[in-house]
């Protein structure tokens, strides 16, 4: 025993003489000031709470982006001929003007009057030619939608066709519908069949 020192007791005085066993946040409170202790406290809390949110952070960008939704593009109508001159079935993306000339020779080869090649900006857009060939009266064909994602566009094509037992002509066509659509580096089509009534 410690001279000058009561049994049990340190230089605290009593009640505080063992401090084994105490939480280490109460040793903390003991020795700084109440407002200083909740101002390091508060310090912990906004830390752990930034940590979370970096991770929460980094999870995000590992997870796979959501898919691109298609958007719509406009389509321009520029001509759809019933006798054009292409004998077989053609999907075309006319990207220049010397194409653009050609195709336009070719849609109108059958007829003894050819229009005036309309003008198109080829830095912006391109001219899409679908055309069904040689097929008996009553069948169409028609460019009806397109969609984009990015650099890319989708294109509807639908042919049209009687519904069985309708009378037609004796006659054969070939039929094409010509649209002017913005620019896109590659270009898909999607075929449709439509029976409509006679």
């Amino acid at each position: 025993m410690i001279a000058g020192t009561p049994s049990g007791r340190n230089r605290c005085g009593t009640n505080c003489s063992i401090e084994t066993g105490r939480e280490p946040s109460l040793r903390l409170a003991r020795r700084l000031s109440l407002s200083r202790y909740h101002q390091i406290m508060r310090c912990a809390s906004m830390m752990r709470a930034g940590a979370v949110a970096v991770l929460v952070t980094l999870a995000a960008c590992d997870s796979p982006s959501a898919p691109e939704i298609p958007q719509p593009l406009i389509l321009k109508g520029i001509t759809q001929p019933g006798f054009s001159g292409y004998d077989t079935p053609q999907r075309l993306v006319i990207r220049t003007q010397a194409d653009w000339e050609a195709a336009w020779a070719t849609l109108w080869l059958r007829t003894i009057y050819v229009p005036a090649l309309p003008a198109v900006d080829f830095t912006r857009d391109v001219v899409l030619i679908a055309a069904a060939g040689q097929k008996p009266s009553l069948h169409f064909i028609a460019i009806e939608a397109a969609y984009a994602t990015r650099d890319a566009a989708t294109v509807t094509v639908r042919s049209y066709s009687p519904v069985a037992g309708c009378v037609t002509t004796p006659v054969i066509t070939t039929p094409a519908d010509v649209v002017q659509m913005p620019r896109r580096d590659r270009v898909s089509f999607v075929e449709e069949a439509v029976v409509r009534p006679c």
